[in-house]
């Protein structure tokens, strides 16, 4: 084992202490050293003549995880190792201790000591580096308390790079039950939602798209459709656990569902009740889209991701327009007008939370699938109903 590796620069050296049982997990949050533009490998058999001479030659600092290259370092495209000694409980001793990282923006090598246990995308400089976004578990047995885990992390063109998320270690009672928290309530939701999808754009063919319900039901049906499909392209990234679809085709699926999905909805707000979107809003928010679409289609994750944040700030018009809208329909005697307003104000603003979210400029969690999910269950609800009061036959 490569012990000098914890005692590269004697002066940084610190260990911490992990407090985690089998009931509880911890984070790895906190200082680390981080060697800017270079990737130490563990595994090698070289050593350090001497300590000293060694430590001067590998510039080191003091940072804090998480946290991105661009705030480190000043450039997005970047590479680097971070290395920490951590002390492990006594009970894990000879017993499986698991790290869960739910993604990062890049590629990254996790070592433990001189063993590699994570591997995402492939790690390098510029032509060598490959993108890689999943969740990763995995598992050591460690033989004595102290342990050092080295992470080569490196990002190129890309909208952020480093090591942004937290990663956590302990049992695999809790480590395994944070994973699947995040995997399996996702993936049922999406499940129903694809059903729920299915049944509203088969129940407006069989309608009659000829109808002005026939119609609203089928761009509802589209966008649950496309919502239900980005959820297993998007965080966690579920797609990753059983496919071989590598990130740029992810993450092209991933903005393609969510452009389609914003387009559904917004025709589907159109037709309802009170025109709620201007009719020359929505053709100029729908070339956007296509626009959008093409560049999705037939450029670089990092660049359709530019555009696509730069192409959203159009929502704002889009949100001012929908919030007179929906006053003018909470004001109206339409049956279900004010519930249904709520409905769609609450979903525009979780998705300009989320917007928010991506750009780094709030710290919350991911909410509009949520927010949708409940919409739809509350438009399934009305439409069975109303479908089940017009089908009684009165009796003669």
């Amino acid at each position: 084992m490569l012990i000098w590796l914890s005692l590269i620069s004697p002066q940084l050296y610190a260990v911490t202490e992990l407090n985690f049982d089998h009931h509880q997990y911890v984070k790895l949050d906190g200082e680390w050293d981080f060697y800017p533009n270079q990737l130490i490998d563990p595994t090698s058999e070289q050593r350090p003549s001497s300590l000293n001479s060694f430590s001067q030659t590998l510039a080191v600092e003091k940072v804090h995880l998480p946290n991105s290259f661009l705030t480190l370092t000043g450039h997005k495209d970047y590479i680097g190792t971070f290395q920490k000694t951590f002390k492990l409980p006594k009970s894990a001793i000879n017993h499986a201790v698991y790290v869960y990282i739910p993604y990062q923006y890049g590629a990254y090598r996790l070592y433990v000591d001189d063993h590699l246990l994570i591997e995402v995308g492939q790690v390098g400089i510029h032509g060598q580096h490959q993108t890689m976004m999943a969740p990763k578990l995995a598992s050591f047995f460690p033989s004595q308390r102290e342990v050092t885990i080295t992470i080569q992390a490196s990002s190129y063109h890309h909208i952020r790079g480093g090591l942004e998320n937290s990663m956590f270690i302990g049992f695999n009672q809790p480590i395994l039950d944070k994973f699947y928290d995040q995997v399996i309530p996702l993936s049922v939701i999406s499940g129903v939602l694809l059903m729920i999808g299915c049944f509203m754009v088969f129940f407006a063919v069989f309608r009659s798209l000829k109808t002005q319900a026939g119609n609203l039901l089928l761009f509802l049906g589209l966008f649950i459709l496309c919502l239900s499909l980005r959820s297993f392209f998007a965080v966690p990234f579920i797609y990753t656990l059983f496919t071989n679809i590598s990130w740029v085709w992810g993450t092209r699926f991933e903005y393609l569902l969510t452009e389609l999905a914003t387009l559904f909805f917004l025709i589907y707000i159109y037709l309802l009740p009170y025109r709620l979107l201007n009719p020359y809003l929505l053709k100029i928010t729908a070339l956007l889209i296509s626009i959008n679409v093409a560049v999705t289609l037939f450029t670089l994750p990092y660049i359709f991701q530019s555009f696509f944040f730069q192409s959203f700030s159009i929502a704002v018009l889009v949100f001012i327009n929908l919030l007179y809208g929906a006053y003018r329909m909470h004001k109206s005697h339409v049956r279900y007008s004010k519930i249904n307003s709520i409905a769609v104000v609450l979903v525009c603003l979780t998705f300009l939370h989320d917007y928010l979210l991506a750009l780094k400029v709030i710290d919350s969690v991911e909410i509009a699938f949520y927010t949708s999910c409940a919409y739809f269950i509350l438009i399934t609800f009305q439409l069975s109903r109303d479908y089940a009061v017009q089908s009684i036959i009165p009796s003669c």
